[in-house]
């Protein structure tokens, strides 16, 4: 914080500095590590402004086994107050999903060297990026057919214009918050102190686009139209795949600057969200990730087609808890239950989760996902139901190994789930937890197996009770996340929500 919103003074730029530094040294501990890059800026022009120095970026590469084409690689474009130190969530999320990603600040922050005042300088700055992008493809394993160009808040501004200055080398482009045309009305400019920013949104702007001198939000606003794309004509050229993203109460920039690029030329998906202040928050990055998806018709990472597809069948823990619930309350409620009759219930109950399971498995075999742990709880679960339905004289041991076998590997088979949609979904920890409770269930089974029925109709009601409501939970957080997705292709194409 001690050099936000833009570095104004020797004291910010100490600051940024220094957490740079330490930024480098932490850098290399995460998963995967971030690397400091310098990419010659190959087109300065320094008679326009431009600092003959280079572009500082930081890459980062997924893990894992390459594609046979290579990374799909994501260009992270920074704002005006966030730099390539402060979206470590943001870029974890593309490289988890496999994609690798270039980070850098845009003209007037952070360490650019583009000119701040100069219309053009951002043109001359993304040429070098993706010549260095071509350059080391071999070195890095991009896959130089699919480059993506992400931009967020102020960046998102630089990332319509690029969507059209470079449409024949870029593959796709996100403009998440961004303005082009209102955004430097006098008006609006005369506004923006007073708005959502926390701090003076005008002045921070005015040293961002150059102006540093006596009075510089009033040279700025007298200036700031040269800025405009709908004015220099940018929109009016093709532009490569596009999503435009924002919140229509944004105050920062107005949505009608994010109406006029997605309605204007082919190509583009418009996204306008309802009752969303800046970038379209929240909410928003899950529809990026998945539009981003979608435009390279790939899901490269193997916990991302996994976690898409568990989260598109949400029903399946939502069902599980029901039935695991409804089986508990009856073994806890039903005043003395016979054990064949518990014997019974818990079979069917064994027998219809199983089927769930490996029904999942099948599905994910056929994407090659992670889908051997739910086959083998699937077969598990059906097994133990087959073998209770045709042995209905089950002594109280040999039900208490039978439910603890399958307790112990149905477990097992959650948290490898929760595992793999760790990163996606906000109730993975239910899910987790709830393998958790099944392994700790299964193990007091086998080290009490001679406990008698009445305690065994209370571990068995009270563990399905507990583990019931986890996987209600679980089921409605992964409904969520996919109800955030498939609402995303029903609003692309121009349209608003």
């Amino acid at each position: 914080m001690a050099r936000f919103p833009i570095n104004r003074s020797p004291v910010s730029q100490q600051a940024w500095e220094r957490g740079k530094a330490a930024y480098v040294k932490g850098g290399q501990y995460l998963s995967p590590p971030s690397a400091p890059v310098d990419v010659p800026f190959k087109y300065a022009d320094t008679a326009a402004g431009d600092t003959d120095a280079p572009i500082q970026t930081y890459l980062r590469i997924p893990a894992g086994e390459k594609p046979q084409s290579g990374w799909p690689i994501v260009l992270f474009i920074c704002g005006l107050d966030a730099y390539k130190t402060d979206h470590t969530p943001r870029t974890q999320s593309h490289v988890d999903r496999g994609y690798a990603i270039l980070s850098f600040e845009i003209p007037g922050t952070g360490d650019c060297p583009a000119a701040p005042n100069d219309p053009d300088s951002p043109d001359r700055l993304m040429s070098s990026v993706l010549d260095w992008v071509a350059a080391n493809a071999a070195e890095y394993g991009f896959d130089t057919a699919k480059i993506i160009a992400r931009g967020i808040s102020t960046g998102g501004y630089y990332a319509m214009r690029i969507a059209h200055t470079h449409a024949d080398r870029l593959f796709a482009v996100v403009s998440e918050g961004g303005g082009c045309h209102h955004m430097f009305d006098a008006a609006w400019i005369g506004a923006q102190n007073q708005m959502e920013y926390p701090f003076a949104l005008a002045d921070a702007l005015a040293y961002k686009f150059g102006y540093r001198a006596a009075d510089p939000i009033a040279a700025y606003t007298a200036e700031a139209r040269k800025f405009s794309l709908l004015d220099a004509g940018v929109l009016d050229h093709p532009s490569c795949k596009m999503l435009v993203l924002d919140g229509t109460e944004d105050s920062i920039f107005p949505i009608e600057d994010n109406l006029i690029v997605g309605m204007k030329g082919l190509n583009k998906d418009l996204l306008a969200r309802g009752n969303r202040g800046h970038m379209g928050n929240p909410g928003a990055e899950n529809i990026l990730y998945h539009w981003i998806d979608n435009a390279t018709l790939t899901q490269v990472g193997p916990d991302q087609t996994a976690s898409s597809l568990l989260t598109q069948s949400a029903w399946v823990p939502l069902v599980r808890g029901i039935a695991a619930l409804l089986f508990g309350l009856v073994a806890l409620f039903w005043p003395g239950i016979a054990l064949p009759v518990l014997v019974v219930l818990f079979g069917i109950y064994a027998f219809v989760d199983g089927l769930f399971a490996l029904g999942l498995s099948f599905r994910m075999a056929s994407r090659h996902d992670h889908w051997i742990a739910l086959m083998l709880g699937g077969i598990v679960g059906i097994s133990v139901g087959i073998f209770t339905f045709r042995a209905p004289g089950l002594t109280a041991v040999a039900l208490v190994y039978a439910v603890g076998i399958w307790a112990f590997v149905t477990g097992c088979m959650q948290i490898v789930a929760a595992f793999q949609i760790r990163k996606q979904a906000s109730g993975e920890w239910a899910l987790g937890l709830g393998g958790v409770i099944s392994i700790i269930f299964g193990w007091l089974l086998f080290a009490q197996p001679l406990a008698g029925v009445v305690t065994l109709v209370w571990l068995v009601g009270l563990y399905g009770i507990f583990f019931g409501c986890l996987m209600i939970y679980a089921g409605i957080q992964l409904r969520r996340l996919a109800s955030d997705a498939s609402s995303t292709d029903s609003l692309y194409g121009n349209s608003l929500s």
